[in-house]
């Protein structure tokens, strides 16, 4: 999954960071998304445990410079 950070500008400057110039891109991994329902694991090596929502969409077909809507539906 490629995800876009820095994305909220007030979160931004909650973490007193500058506003970037240009979209900031990081990656997530399958091996590290659990599901809704899914145990947390909690390593040994770490008392301070961090988590992060994100949300992702998911495309059935490549694309290209979409435009927008289209009424076609399988």
């Amino acid at each position: 999954m490629i995800c876009v950070g820095l994305n909220y500008r007030n979160h931004i400057l909650e973490l007193d960071r500058e506003l970037p110039r240009h979209p900031t891109l990081f990656t997530r991994y399958a091996e590290s998304l659990i599901g809704a329902t899914d145990p947390i694991a909690n390593p040994a090596e770490t008392d301070e445990l961090d988590w992060e929502a994100e949300l992702a969409i998911v495309i059935g077909a490549a694309v290209r410079r979409a435009k927008g809507a289209t009424s076609k539906r399988p």
